[in-house]
């Protein structure tokens, strides 16, 4: 147990209210109760902190006045609560470093200390596993791979030749990073699948979801900046870059040669056509298309993809002129 004071020494952030209220557990708005915080760091969430029944809230200081419980105003209220779950033992904790006995390593593979290699995992010659990685049953690692330090593979991956990984990378499960990329070109009586030679670079820091993929290069470098991140379901075709900090929700499908800049935002199913680009600091809404390149603080909507003032301005005219349609008939 402990108080709502001792979370804001530990974690920041401004005590409102009575401090010494006990926290037993964090949890959702929605199910707080007593002994409870809660976390609200969007202004989405201030109709459900109005009437939550949490003993107190952790919130941003746009939200500090949203009711009277007592509550911690933290600049960054999200990642405060990443560190009050950590401390009520709510995250797994490291497994000991450990190669199970079913892992097959090639002789010529490195592996560095304190490494835990799971169940039925093969390591191919020449790979570099940097320290304190952690490879899951089933993983499969082809020759000359290059994993740098605290890497996390989940179960069932597959890391073709051709990658190179930076530290603290992580690749969900059956996912599958630097396949041959999908491209073919004309013979002389049909189509010729094409080979592909490149890299898949992902820098520090990238996380990778579930049953995503990622093309390794036709020739240069596929390429995902330092912290940036895809959901599961994800496409990166050959030779697409992506900047830092950049991030694409579920089904996203980026096309070869396509450019994300640093610090954009990719809503679920959203796709971004051959060798197109999408500028830095951009958003491209949840299903749109984007065909052709779009500057810098670009926040798009629809297919093709447009202003969000324009494509709102488009489906308000629409349901004028339906609307008007039935009234006539």
């Amino acid at each position: 147990m402990v108080t709502l004071a001792q979370l804001a020494d530990m974690f920041g952030g401004e005590v409102q209210g009575d401090g010494s209220t006990e926290i037993t557990r964090i949890t959702s708005l929605e199910s707080g109760g007593e002994g409870d915080i809660a976390p609200a760091g969007e202004e989405r969430f201030r109709r459900a902190a109005k009437v939550t029944n949490a003993a107190a809230l952790l919130v941003s200081p746009e939200l500090a006045e949203v009711n009277d419980a007592p509550k911690i105003v933290h600049r960054y209220p999200l990642v405060a609560a990443n560190g009050i779950i950590e401390h009520f033992g709510l995250i797994e904790p490291r497994r000991p470093a450990a190669i199970h006995p079913t892992a097959i390593i090639d002789a010529t593979a490195t592996v560095g200390p304190d490494c835990r290699i799971g169940p039925f995992v093969v390591i191919e010659a020449g790979a570099v596993i940097g320290a304190r990685c952690e490879i899951q049953a089933h993983v499969t690692i082809e020759r000359g791979v290059i994993l740098g330090d605290d890497c996390r593979i989940e179960p069932g991956a597959v890391l073709h030749c051709g990658l190179q990984a930076g530290h603290q990378v992580v690749v969900g499960a059956n996912s599958v990073i630097s396949r041959q990329g999908f491209g073919y070109g004309q013979g002389p009586t049909h189509l010729v699948r094409l080979h592909h030679i490149g890299r898949v670079v992902l820098e520090d820091g990238v996380e990778i979801g579930a049953l995503t993929a990622v093309d390794r290069a036709r020739y240069d470098v596929t390429r995902i900046g330092t912290r940036s991140g895809f959901d599961n379901l994800c496409q990166i075709a050959h030779n697409s870059v992506v900047g830092k900090h950049s991030f694409g929700a579920a089904q996203v499908g980026l096309a070869g040669r396509s450019v994300i800049g640093d610090f954009c935002q990719l809503g679920g199913q959203s796709a971004v056509a051959l060798g197109a680009t999408l500028g830095d600091h951009s958003k491209l809404g949840a299903q749109a298309g984007l065909i052709k390149s779009a500057k810098p603080h670009s926040d798009l909507w629809g297919t093709p993809a447009q202003s969000k003032l324009k494509y709102l301005r488009q489906l308000a005219t629409g349901r004028k002129l339906t609307r008007k349609q039935y009234e006539n008939k």
